[in-house]
């Protein structure tokens, strides 16, 4: 099996963290380096009436709209084609974040890990152009999302077993146990 080394180093002028981003595993096997955006946005439901000065959207707990997520590999390759189409897959995202603390000016690093779990919807093959990357990348419908910095869950939604939580906090659980 082959395997991609090289990472892609991106930086946050805005906080002063750079961030080393490493693809690191489908199932058991390595299959390279992305630079890939994450998003989750809530459903919403407008809410208007007696009592309330016009309308406002609000969120309704635990649902998320459809999401997809792009992984962009630089040449199609065998760990690529890994992603069967209509199977569920789960990939896991590992990156470092140092950041600058202000008060002490000491450099401090956070391990981050985003576990993402979907099936393969799209594939595309890229461009074949001399000393030029392919630019391939495999869409992936997302209904399990895990975000995770030094061990703490951040955010956890799976959109198949009924699960979200928030800074460790299960927020479905009162929900579900009243059904």
């Amino acid at each position: 099996m082959s395997r991609v080394n090289d990472c892609f180093v991106g930086e946050d002028k805005k906080t002063a963290a750079n961030m080393l981003y490493q693809l690191v595993e489908v199932a058991a096997c390595e299959v390279g380096t992305a630079d890939t955006a994450l998003k989750q946005d809530a459903i919403t439901s407008e809410i208007k009436g007696a009592g309330i000065l016009g309308a406002y959207s609000a969120a309704i707990l635990g649902h998320y709209e459809d999401t997809d997520i792009e992984i962009p590999y630089k040449a199609i390759s065998q760990d690529m084609m890994q992603f069967t189409p209509g199977k569920y897959h789960t990939v896991t995202f590992r990156a470092n974040m140092q950041s600058t603390v202000q008060k002490t000016r000491e450099k401090a690093n956070r391990g981050i890990k985003i576990v993402v779990g979907g099936v393969v919807k799209g594939f595309k093959p890229g461009s074949l152009k001399i000393g030029d990357q392919m630019s391939s990348s495999i869409t992936l419908n997302v209904t399990y999302f895990k975000y995770e910095q030094d061990g703490f869950t951040i955010f956890e939604l799976d959109k198949i077993n009924p699960k979200l939580v928030v800074n460790d906090n299960d927020l479905l659980s009162d929900i579900l146990n009243n059904c």
